[in-house]
């Protein structure tokens, strides 16, 4: 890969990308899963594999598996990732065929149709407030849980990794819904 930080396992530090520059993965062992965790979400982004390419990124999400077998239907040895702009990755991860571990975070779309929607005023509300609901009915029920963020932390480094990890880890699947709105306690100083 070129740089120690994409592979520190550490969302604080990164690497920088210029558009359209290519980040070439190689490894011994046939590569069947790509884990990538950016920086700020990407937008949609190609995934080279041999001779054929492939998008990824359709669902905005900042810590992204891609599938590469699904995807394209082979094992390689190599793939590329073409940034779509001027972007960060913070770490990448290549799994071969088995299992996942399951801190790596296979988001779904957000729901169309929620059995639960949380309203989050910003990030951390959701686990202070509702400690209890979401590892219940997210984790242990299996209902689809929606959880929407008003207001969004994307001015700060670590927040929005946060943010989602611990979503993940109480067991909601779904990616959640972050609004447009700053985070302005700054402003009422």
């Amino acid at each position: 890969l070129g740089s120690s930080k994409l592979l520190d396992d550490e969302y604080t530090t990164y690497s920088t990308f210029a558009k359209n520059d290519a980040l070439t993965i190689k490894s011994e062992t046939p590569i069947a899963g790509l884990y990538i965790v950016w920086n700020k979400i990407p937008g949609e982004w190609t995934l080279n594999v041999g001779d054929s390419s492939f998008f990824a990124g359709k669902n905005g999400f900042l810590h992204e598996y891609v599938d590469v077998v699904a995807l394209s239907g082979k094992t390689p040895n190599e793939v590329s990732v073409k940034m779509p702009k001027d972007i960060s990755v913070c770490d990448v991860y290549v799994f071969s065929e088995g299992e996942l571990p399951d801190w790596v975070q296979v988001w779904e779309p957000q729901c169309e149709k929620a059995d639960i929607m949380l309203l989050s005023t910003h990030s951390d509300d959701e686990q202070l407030f509702f400690a209890g609901l979401l590892p219940y009915y997210a984790g242990e029920v299996g209902a689809a849980v929606q959880v929407v963020y008003l207001t969004n932390h994307w001015d700060t480094q670590n927040r929005p990794h946060e943010q989602i990890n611990g979503l993940w880890k109480v067991g909601v699947k779904n990616y959640p819904v972050v609004g447009y709105f700053p985070d302005d306690v700054d402003t009422l100083k």
